[in-house]
């Protein structure tokens, strides 16, 4: 949290260490900007570097750091060690803002006919005010770091009186999200009076087994609350997922093995691999899909399946 680094770590550091700020040593705050799934790539082709500094010479020799690390050349902002701190939580608020907004114009694209959040999103992103990354509806946001940081926006506004209404209402879009999906979920089971739910996607986004505020996690307790029973499946977070859950839900082997399990599913992440394998599917009975990211052909489905588009106007077949 901001001023943790000048109230609580260099007030310690003196106290155990013996040696004094400025005199003895210097502290940086070098916060990091990579997504989980991307840590690498991220990490080694950075859009921005931030470094908090007790002293110019201490900040230059960390930059020195960077310069040799990185194969892009970042802009690199020097500050003071709070306003480092302030800027990583604003970092992560911000996008959960876009995210938000991104999804509070899928929801509105579901209630009017001929609309499509995709067309929209792609086209506006185009604006360099806007941009196109973190911009596309869907599920809410999850993972380590964004839910974390728009709390902690919002408790550092409130321990010094300011307002965080646009921040605030990020999180309970993000709310909305979660129980947008489980509604759509239970009325798709309701009307083929399923008792099991697939489940192709655990981790909170692609190429990692982190499942922290995973929307496919709050789904499955939602699912499993109601008395429904689940089969899902991750190449990457079925452990993880086993130790939250345990036998109370079923884990395929394959996307193909889950399609056999059930007659609805969700479709929770954008792995190319779920869409291969419902694309090519034939069911021998009325089957749905529900698409959280549209990444579904419709036109390519069989026929037995009824597609549900989140962020698209859809009727029931």
């Amino acid at each position: 949290m901001p001023g943790s680094t000048d109230e609580c770590f260099i007030p310690l550091l003196e106290k155990y260490s013996g040696r004094r700020l400025h005199v003895d040593f210097e502290v940086c705050y070098d916060p990091d900007f990579v997504a989980l799934g991307n840590v690498v790539r991220d990490f080694l082709n950075p859009d921005l570097v931030v470094i908090g500094e007790t002293s110019a010479e201490a900040g230059q020799r960390l930059e020195a750091l960077h310069r040799k690390m990185c194969e892009n050349k970042p802009q690199i902002s020097h500050m003071s060690v709070v306003n480092a701190e302030i800027a990583k939580v604003c970092v992560n608020a911000f996008v959960t803002l876009k995210i938000s907004f991104a999804n509070s114009v899928a929801n509105l694209c579901e209630r009017i006919p001929g609309a499509d959040v995709d067309a929209i999103t792609q086209a506006i992103g185009a604006d360099k005010r806007i941009s196109p990354h973190y911009f596309r509806g869907g599920l809410g946001f999850g993972g380590t770091c964004f839910p974390r940081d728009t709390k902690a926006f919002i408790s550092l506004a409130e321990k010094y009186g300011s307002p965080a209404d646009l921040v605030q209402a990020t999180a309970r879009v993000n709310s909305y999200q979660d129980n947008h999906l489980s509604e759509i979920v239970l009325r798709e089971a309701d009307e083929f009076n399923d008792e099991r739910i697939g489940i192709l996607g655990l981790a909170f986004t692609l190429n990692t087994p982190v499942i922290t505020e995973s929307p496919s996690i709050k789904l499955i307790k939602v699912l499993l609350e109601k008395g429904l029973s689940v089969v899902v499946f991750d190449p990457l977070a079925m452990a993880n997922t086993r130790t939250v859950f345990g036998d109370a839900i079923e884990y395929a082997g394959s996307a193909e093995e889950c399609l056999e399990q059930s007659r609805i599913y969700v479709v929770a992440t954008r792995l190319k691999d779920y869409k291969q394998a419902i694309e090519a599917y034939k069911p021998g009975k009325p089957f749905t899909v529900i698409d959280c990211w549209r990444i579904i052909d419709p036109m390519q489905l069989d026929t037995q399946i009824k597609y549900v588009p989140l962020g698209r106007y859809f009727t029931k077949q």
